[in-house]
């Protein structure tokens, strides 16, 4: 924020307390880490160093979670001998440090999010369908874990182009757009009172507008009031 402020000053202060061992006394889960190899074709670090040098790639308002995001590493490894679902483990370790720090209920839980969520298609494997679902659902805290992801992805072998997973979801993002995807049931061209004028009741109206709406979602050009009626209508003939 300052003219005189040291760009790595945030790297240079979690160094400091990895050298003097502070930081085991503040999270020694983290620092479990440290000496814990990883693959070389995937990583030039340690777990320890990888996630702190993940926090030097990552906009402050993501710091905390980039920190977090392997804390499940060592857990598993010691564990298992590997490092397979780390993400999960990592969620529930990333909670309860955060709860013994005194952190904000708000902040416990993105950080939980971007920690679960970091490791999602990394390989780029996952088909269009699911990722368009996943963008959706996800929306409102997207950002931060592409963030997160982009960090991961520089501090894992300091390359410096943008992570795989990025480019292939911001296509997707960008072509969402165009198409019209709802992103949320307000974007959604029908309403429950069309459900309720058609005969649904109670819970299934709710239920029927989540389907209609996962349905436009991988259909956009079929979000339309006469097209979603008549899908709703059938389901509601088989059911009778």
């Amino acid at each position: 924020k300052y003219t005189f402020s040291d760009k790595m000053g945030h790297y240079n202060g979690l160094k400091i307390l990895d050298h003097t061992r502070v930081l085991d006394k503040i999270i020694p889960e983290l620092t479990e880490g440290r000496g814990m190899v990883q693959r070389a074709d995937f990583h030039k670090y340690d777990v320890l160093e990888h996630s702190i040098r993940t926090v030097l790639y990552a906009p402050p308002k993501i710091r905390l979670a980039a920190l977090f995001h392997d804390i499940g590493k060592p857990f598993c490894f010691i564990r298992d001998g590997y490092y397979y679902h780390h993400f999960e483990e990592g969620e529930r370790i990333a909670e309860k440090v955060l709860k013994r720090l005194k952190a904000d209920n708000q902040t416990i839980s993105q950080v939980k999010f971007l920690v679960r969520e970091h490791m999602v298609d990394l390989d780029c494997s996952m088909k269009e369908n699911k990722v368009r679902m996943f963008l959706v659902k996800n929306n409102k805290r997207l950002n931060e874990l592409l963030m997160v992801k982009q960090a991961d992805f520089r501090a894992s072998l300091e390359i410096e182009s943008t992570a795989p997973t990025l480019v292939k979801w911001k296509k997707i993002y960008s072509e969402m757009k165009k198409d019209g995807t709802p992103f949320s049931l307000k974007e959604l061209d029908v309403t429950a009172n069309d459900l309720i004028e058609l005969g649904y009741k109670d819970s299934e109206i709710g239920v029927q507008l989540r389907w209609l709406f996962d349905y436009a979602v991988l259909h956009p050009e079929k979000n339309k009031r006469e097209t979603l009626l008549a899908q709703a209508k059938r389901k509601l003939a088989k059911k009778l």
